[in-house]
């Protein structure tokens, strides 16, 4: 089972791979990591650590479970200064940001590829109080039965998700 844990704070990175590596030990996984939450348009998957070699077209590298943060450490409004909206028709759009962007792309990969079901995206991000975050994750959480979100931080709780996810993957779900 592939496992992608996409987040830029390195200790935030590291704790969430012990926190799963103890959860599942003993269990047969491929952790990956990706520390820029960029996904590039020319690039057939994310940069990724550990790098090896891998097929690009081959659906067994896109990953069964991801640990998506939503905002850099260094991102504008991660202080909490307020997003902008943009507006289209009247309607207030969701303005884009890394994660948002990094889902999407992951959820195109998917049905680009010969990989049958989705990844189950976990939300995992100190930013989830901010509107825009907020309003993406609770509109993926309607329509995406394969995403979900924590309310905390916290690498046990991560590890928990982390173990419903796995087993729901192993069960065919």
């Amino acid at each position: 089972m592939t496992i992608w844990v996409v987040e830029d704070v390195s200790k935030h990175r590291q704790e969430a791979v012990e926190a799963i590596n103890l959860e599942l030990q003993g269990e047969d996984i491929s952790i990956f990591t990706n520390s820029d939450i960029d996904w590039p348009a020319g690039q057939t998957l994310p940069r990724l650590e550990p790098p090896g070699e891998r097929d690009f077209k081959s659906p067994k590298w896109l990953p069964d479970i991801v640990v998506l943060d939503l905002l850099r450490e260094s991102d504008p409004d991660s202080n909490g200064k307020p997003p902008r909206s943009r507006r289209g028709a009247g309607v207030v759009q969701e303005e884009a940001f890394p994660g948002m962007l990094f889902y999407d792309r992951l959820r195109e990969e998917e049905r680009n590829s010969e990989k049958k079901g989705k990844a189950y995206v976990i939300v995992y991000s100190q930013f989830r109080g901010l509107r825009r975050t907020e309003v993406f994750v609770e509109e993926r959480r309607r329509r995406d039965r394969h995403f979900s979100g924590l309310d905390a931080k916290a690498p046990a709780l991560l590890a928990l998700k982390v173990r419903q996810c796995w087993q729901k993957v192993k069960d065919g779900d």
